[in-house]
C-alpha cells in the first residue's frame, strides 16, 4: 500500500456531472462506431472523444428487474468506472450495457472494467470514425 506524504492530499476519485453521457445521440455516436468488448456480465462500446478524460453512460434494461434492482446495477456500474481512473484509457466516451447482473459484485467489476475498458478503447482506435 502506498502513503501519501504529509504536506500531499489524496487524489479526488469524483465523478463529476461532465463525466456523463447524458444525450441520446452521444449513445448513438458510440454505438454507430461499433467497437465493444464483451463478457456474459458486460458489454463496454466504446469510441474516441476530444477530451482529455473519459465519459460513461448506462444502458440498464426493465429486463433486469424493478427500478430499485435497475439503480443497484447503475451505482455499481458508475463506482466501479469512478473507482479505476488510472486503468480506464482516457480520451473515450464509454457505454455499459450489463447482461446477466444477478451475483456480480463490486469487487468483479473492478477487475472486469478496466479489462473491457481498454479492449473496446483499443477497437475503437483501430476503427476509422462513422460518416
Amino acid at each position: 500500500m502506498t502513503t501519501i506524504p504529509p504536506n500531499q492530499k489524496p487524489p479526488r476519485l469524483t465523478f463529476r456531472q461532465r463525466q456523463h453521457l447524458k444525450l441520446g445521440r452521444q449513445f448513438q455516436r458510440v454505438y454507430n462506431l461499433r467497437a465493444s468488448a464483451a463478457t456474459d456480465v458486460l458489454i463496454i462500446y466504446a469510441a474516441p472523444n476530444s477530451l482529455a478524460f473519459s465519459r460513461l453512460g448506462l444502458s440498464v434494461g426493465r429486463k433486469h428487474g424493478n427500478s430499485v434492482r435497475r439503480n443497484r446495477i447503475k451505482r455499481l456500474l458508475r463506482e466501479s468506472f469512478r473507482l479505476s481512473p488510472q486503468s480506464i484509457p482516457p480520451g473515450f466516451d464509454f457505454v455499459f450495457v450489463p447482461r446477466r447482473f444477478a451475483d456480480t459484485t463490486l469487487a468483479d467489476l473492478l477487475i472486469l472494467v478496466p479489462r473491457l475498458a481498454a479492449d473496446a478503447a483499443r477497437r475503437a482506435a483501430r476503427k476509422p470514425p462513422p460518416v
